[in-house]
C-alpha cells in the first residue's frame, strides 16, 4: 500500500532532526572522572598559612585556580591565590599568619569547583611539623614497589601527611595501589595526586592517569590531610 506523500517527508524530517540531537547530547556529556579537591589550611612550621588544591583525571588543559578565604561576617574575603595551567596537578599557596578560621575554594573554569572544610588557626607554636618517616612492605617478591609514610605536619585535631611511591626493581612500574589502615578515630578529609577508597579504617591509594608509570629508581608522592592524629602506619605497596 502506497504511503501518502506528506507522512513519508514528515518521517524524513524528524530522523533528520533526531540525529543532530543525539550527537550533540554526547558531545556536551560531562567527563565524571575529572574532578578538584581543595585541602584545608593549615599553618606550617615556619609560621604560614598553606593550603593546596589538585585536579585530577582530567584530559584536557585548565587553568586552576586555589583562593584562601577568610570567614568574617558579610563577605568572606580572599586574602591569598595562586595559580597554575596544565592537565592534572597541585598548586600550592602560602601567607603570613593571622588567627581566624580559614578555608579554600578551588576552580579549573572547566565546571569543577571545590571547597575544603574550615580550620581555625591560632598561629601557635604547638603547630609543628612531627615527621614520621616509616618504611613500607612492598609487594610480591621482585615488584620493586615500596611505600613510605611521613607526617609533614600536625595541628590540634588534624595532620598532613605525605607518601612516597618508589620502583626499586628493574623494570618500570604500570600502576600501583598503597594500603594502610588509620589509627582509632582518624579520618581521610582530602588527597591529591592519586584516587583513593576507605573501608572502615582501611584506606586504599590509587595511582592517577598521569603518575601511573614509575621508571627503575624512580618516585612519585601523594598528599593527603586527616582528622584525627596521625601515628605511624604500616603501608603496603603492590602492582600489577
Amino acid at each position: 500500500m502506497r504511503r501518502p506523500l506528506g507522512v513519508l517527508a514528515c518521517l524524513g524530517s524528524l530522523a533528520a532532526l533526531s540525529t543532530p540531537v543525539a550527537t550533540a547530547h554526547a558531545a556536551t556529556a560531562p567527563q565524571a572522572a575529572c574532578r578538584v579537591y581543595a585541602a584545608a589550611p593549615y599553618v606550617t612550621a615556619a609560621g604560614k598559612i598553606q593550603a593546596s588544591a589538585a585536579r585530577l583525571g582530567c584530559g584536557d588543559t585548565a587553568l586552576v585556580r586555589i583562593r584562601v578565604k577568610r570567614a568574617e561576617a558579610g563577605p568572606d574575603p580572599v586574602v591569598k591565590s595562586a595559580s597554575r595551567r596544565g592537565h592534572n596537578g597541585r598548586v600550592t599557596v602560602a601567607l603570613p599568619c593571622a588567627p581566624g578560621v580559614y578555608y579554600a575554594v578551588v576552580t579549573d573554569y572547566r565546571g569543577n569547583a571545590g571547597r575544603s572544610k574550615a580550620a581555625r588557626l591560632s598561629c601557635s607554636p604547638s603547630a609543628t611539623p612531627t615527621p614520621t618517616p616509616t618504611p613500607t612492605v612492598t609487594g610480591g617478591p621482585g615488584s620493586g614497589c615500596t611505600a613510605t609514610y611521613r607526617t609533614v605536619n600536625s595541628w590540634s585535631g588534624g595532620f598532613q601527611a605525605e607518601v612516597t611511591v618508589a620502583n626499586r626493581g628493574s623494570s618500570s612500574l604500570n600502576g600501583w595501589t598503597v594500603n594502610w589502615t588509620l589509627g582509632s578515630g582518624s579520618t581521610v578529609n582530602s588527597l591529591w595526586n592519586a584516587t583513593y577508597t576507605t573501608s572502615g579504617s582501611g584506606v586504599t591509594a590509587k595511582n592517577a592517569d598521569w603518575n601511573r608509570t614509575i621508571a627503575p629508581n624512580g618516585s612519585t608522592t601523594f598528599g593527603f590531610t586527616g582528622g584525627g592524629t596521625s601515628g605511624s602506619p604500616t603501608l603496603t605497596c603492590t602492582s600489577p
